[in-house]
């Protein structure tokens, strides 16, 4: 009768200790850590067409790796902190990026150098103050996924088992484009 009620108090004290951490834990964080430094140039920063969200960018000297960037999204009483590249390291993160937002600031779009000569976008979508990812993967390489799905790639010379293998590859925004014209 003791071990019963042993277990059923262990039981209960374990479900108020999780459910005490659920509802300390945020579900956003505070912002990024003191290791991480605010990017200070007129350019580093971008403000939505509503005046409602805010992207800075902050940067770490990760020593020989290079520099490690994070793209945080603020509202506009810079509360609501929200992490846009959780997770990545310095292949995607390695240095400062551009940011456009959509007229309707609904969209954003991270146009990001990966090293010399490459750089890819990647597409996020709003919900009220936050900016989730849109897509499964970049969308420079969804838009390279597309392309070598035509029959025009077919001319490109690279090596087919390496999609890669082109030098310099680059998917870019371009703003203000209105019509495409061929020669």
């Amino acid at each position: 009768m003791l071990g019963g009620w042993l277990r059923g108090t262990g039981f209960l004290l374990s479900g108020l200790v999780l459910l005490g951490l659920a509802t300390v834990a945020p579900a956003n964080a505070d912002g990024p850590g003191p290791e991480f430094k605010l990017l200070t140039d007129a350019d580093d920063t971008f403000t939505s067409p509503d005046h409602q969200v805010r992207v800075e960018q902050y940067a770490k000297d990760m020593g020989d790796e290079g520099y490690l960037h994070q793209f945080w999204t603020f509202d506009d009483k810079h509360q609501h902190a929200v992490l846009l590249n959780a997770g990545e390291n310095t292949e995607l993160a390695g240095y400062a990026a551009g940011f456009r937002f959509s007229p309707d600031s609904q969209w954003l779009v991270r146009m990001q150098k990966l090293g010399a000569g490459y750089q890819t976008l990647f597409l996020y979508r709003r919900n009220r103050h936050e900016f989730s990812s849109a897509t499964s993967k970049p969308l420079g390489d969804l838009a390279w996924d597309y392309f070598f799905g035509l029959p025009v790639s077919k001319t490109l010379h690279r090596d087919p088992k390496e999609r890669d293998s082109l030098n310099h590859v680059q998917a870019v925004l371009i703003k203000g484009l209105r019509t495409i014209t061929h020669g």
